[in-house]
């Protein structure tokens, strides 16, 4: 049996790490979420997704909009250098958002007054340009994120529309390992599907509230599918002809016979990764956020017999990632092996 408990010493970070933006302000912390701004790292949520992450330097991510289009909300959110996140309340006087577009004839920012750390894209005309984002604190950036690549497409005037949803079928486990139900998440923003035509991917996008659209494709044979490689969905095909069309609900369910007591998780607690091993072999675990990227793996050569590894909730430096659903994988028996996991809210 062998049972393994990875996350905060796993990796060690070292205190010479750079941010994206050094200061030299002499400041005293405040208490509460009001206080001086300070942090190794950061995150955009869009609608409660992770959409960028940054880190000590390096950052992943991207955004897109359309022109003439109001995309989703957009919340930055921080991370401490004891690897703690946090947000700032929108009714701070001495901190505020900054914000610099490279180019602004491309894309527009929309803020809700009162609402500081919230904001949502608009395209203004097709092109790519970058976007800093700042935390300022009495007027003095304290934080910066590297430059955000942003993208904008054309509103789609011509051409057919392929429509559908994405339903993740999450098993939920007790502490014991036992299943206890199965629950159906319908309406989960962020989640990347994939558009193919001749077994070559075309294009890809992001669900909204559950619901992804594909737009300017001609007539045609298309399949859409979410996941990466290591815990692919069902795959829905359709032909369009002369009018848009609908696929229906792509079903994300469980492959292989994974456990992950529990699930869903506290963000205190975290989840595991269990099966059975017939025999001694090299295995891997992989974890990936909606968006397809990697977010955390673990390899190691495993004896015969009961295998857990535990996962923390926490990308490769121990950095907390945001609550909501991840693809638990591990790759055993010459196959992948999957389910969806539910990191809850702090």
């Amino acid at each position: 049996m062998l049972v393994l408990c990875l996350g905060l010493t796993l990796v060690s970070c070292s205190d010479s790490g750079t941010t994206p933006e050094e200061h030299d302000h002499d400041h005293e912390p405040a208490e509460g979420n009001c206080g001086h701004l300070e942090g190794d790292g950061y995150f955009l949520e869009s609608d409660g997704a992770l959409a960028v992450f940054g880190w000590r330097g390096d950052q992943t991510g991207e955004l897109s909009a359309r022109v003439g289009e109001l995309g989703p909300a957009l919340r930055m959110n921080f991370i401490s250098a004891d690897s703690v996140s946090f947000g700032v309340a929108d009714n701070c006087e001495d901190n505020a958002l900054g914000i610099e577009l490279a180019d602004e004839s491309i894309v527009e920012l929309v803020r809700e007054t009162g609402v500081e750390w919230t904001f949502r894209l608009r395209g203004l005309a097709p092109g790519s340009t970058t976007l800093v984002l700042r935390g300022m604190h009495e007027g003095h950036s304290h934080i910066a994120t590297l430059p955000i690549p942003v993208t904008v497409s054309s509103a789609p005037t011509e051409g057919l529309t392929l429509s559908g949803r994405v339903d993740l079928e999450v098993t939920y486990f007790a502490e014991s390992g036992d299943s206890t139900a199965t629950e159906s998440y319908p309406d989960q923003s962020g989640i990347r599907v994939y558009l193919e035509s001749t077994g070559q991917v075309i294009d890809s996008t992001l669900t909204d509230q559950g619901v992804f659209q594909f737009h300017g494709l001609s007539s045609g044979t298309y399949d859409t599918y979410c996941g990466p490689e290591e815990a692919r969905s069902e795959v829905r095909t359709l032909v369009l002809t002369d009018d848009d069309g609908d696929t229906g609900t792509i079903r994300v369910r469980p492959i292989g016979k994974l456990r992950n007591p529990p699930n869903p998780f506290e963000y205190s607690h975290g989840t595991g990764v269990e099966w059975d091993l017939a025999s001694s072999e090299s295995v891997e675990i992989r974890i990936f956020a909606m968006t397809g990227h990697l977010v955390w793996s673990y390899a190691y050569d495993a004896p015969a017999g009961f295998q857990h590894i535990h996962w923390i909730g926490t990308d490769q430096v121990n950095t907390p990632l945001p609550p909501g659903p991840y693809w638990a994988t591990a790759r055993y028996d010459g196959r992948w092996h999957s389910r969806v996991v539910i990191k809850l809210p702090e």
